[in-house]
């Protein structure tokens, strides 16, 4: 498999995270999600959009008993 079948296209990183195209060429504009440019197509790394949501998680607060 060469490296361009492992890449993700806007379009199927917008799937993947319910975000829409503009958001993430928002998001590509202000360097908040990694990308890559090849010529004038703007492509993703699977792993690094899998890291780049787990680094967003937020964890829940405990909740004391009484």
């Amino acid at each position: 498999m060469n490296v361009m079948e492992k890449l993700l296209t806007v379009d199927e990183v917008s799937q993947l995270t319910r975000l829409s195209k503009a958001t993430l060429y928002a998001y590509v504009c202000s360097r908040k999600i990694p990308f890559y440019k090849l010529g004038s197509r703007t492509m993703f790394k699977p792993e690094e959009i899998e890291q780049w949501i787990s680094d967003r998680s937020v964890k829940t607060l405990s909740v004391s008993g009484d």
